[in-house]
């Protein structure tokens, strides 16, 4: 990603503030965030790099949270203009 993180983690928090996202939301989002893109080191994302990183989080996470953690990254995906 040619952003730096601060950057991407600005918009992103704007984008979600457009979108009516309550505040609790938009930390959790931004949160998840972080640790996607800590996972991608500067990678660009994809649809490979995502099922990639839901096999990580399944290992040590329950189904629910896994769910919860990939619900905040397909929002960035959204964001990004590259949901399915």
């Amino acid at each position: 990603m040619k952003q730096n993180y601060n950057e991407i983690l600005r918009e992103y928090r704007i984008y979600l503030t457009e979108h009516e996202k309550s505040h609790a939301t938009i930390q959790k989002y931004v949160r998840e965030l972080v640790w996607f893109l800590s996972f991608l080191q500067g990678e660009e994302p994809t649809k490979a790099k995502v099922l990639e990183y839901r096999e990580q989080l399944q290992q040590s996470h329950h189904a629910r949270t896994v769910n919860a953690k990939l619900s905040a990254i397909h929002s960035y995906l959204d964001y990004l203009g590259l949901a399915a």
